[in-house]
């Protein structure tokens, strides 16, 4: 989303104090409007707590309420035991051949059944559109998305010198620290979405850390230091 469109909306919401959307967002775009405007005038949702696509929400708690155009839908297999696994990809690329765009769809979560996160205006069309995903017959029907799609992260403590994304990355990767900053120039590894350009940059609670070929975790902070003067940092790390 483009930054005169975002302007243009957070204005509309201000003028007529009422509840303005954006499409779905990525997290490099969440981050942009996060520095954009006060805190208390943003909400960002994404049909679960744990979501990544989020839209973004203008307005002050005040403001006249209005529906959250969001809607889940379940993806069911119809094949029984014939019935093959349905990935991300296959259930993005069924939405999209449809004419969907991407803005409109958030985030997609698949284990036996398979649950898209989607724009409420297009809710009702992929309910009656939407009939085969890869090699399956599917039916649709608005749900939920379960908590046991939440992602796995394990809580890890160790040992840096800093928390700086190299002294980091060195240690939760097994690398070497010049690999660790290479990875930081060659523009793999990711804050929040954002590309990171300094090896230097130091981590603030809170942020996430994609890294291309080897993972993504989230950095928890300080956690003390060792009799001997080792500073402990505690990250969560998805697996």
């Amino acid at each position: 989303m483009d930054e005169k469109r975002t302007k243009e909306l957070a204005q509309r919401s201000l003028n007529k104090k009422i509840f303005v959307f954006t499409d779905f967002l990525n997290e490099r775009e969440q981050q942009e409007i996060k520095n954009a405007f006060p805190q208390d005038f943003v909400t960002f949702l994404g049909g679960a707590e744990f979501s990544e696509r989020k839209i973004a929400r203008f307005g002050y708690a005040d403001f006249a309420q209005c529906e959250t155009p969001l809607c889940v839908l379940k993806l069911h297999p119809l094949g029984g035991k014939f019935s093959t696994a349905m990935h991300h990809r296959d259930v993005l690329g069924a939405i999209m051949s449809l004419g969907v765009v991407r803005e409109k769809v958030g985030d997609i979560f698949c284990q036996d059944d398979c649950f898209a996160v989607v724009h409420k205006s297009i809710c009702k069309f992929l309910q009656q559109n939407l009939v085969q995903v890869g090699k399956n017959a599917v039916e649709v029907t608005e749900s939920e998305v379960p908590n046991s799609c939440a992602p796995n992260l394990e809580s890890r403590q160790i040992s840096a010198q800093s928390n700086r994304v190299d002294a980091l990355l060195s240690k939760i990767f097994a690398l070497p620290r010049e690999k660790a900053c290479y990875l930081v120039e060659t523009g793999n590894v990711a804050i929040d979405g954002t590309t990171c350009e300094k090896s230097a940059r130091a981590l603030k609670t809170g942020e996430k850390v994609s890294v291309r070929g080897f993972g993504k975790f989230v950095f928890v902070g300080e956690k003390g230091t060792s009799k001997k003067g080792k500073t402990y940092f505690e990250v969560q790390i998805y697996v």
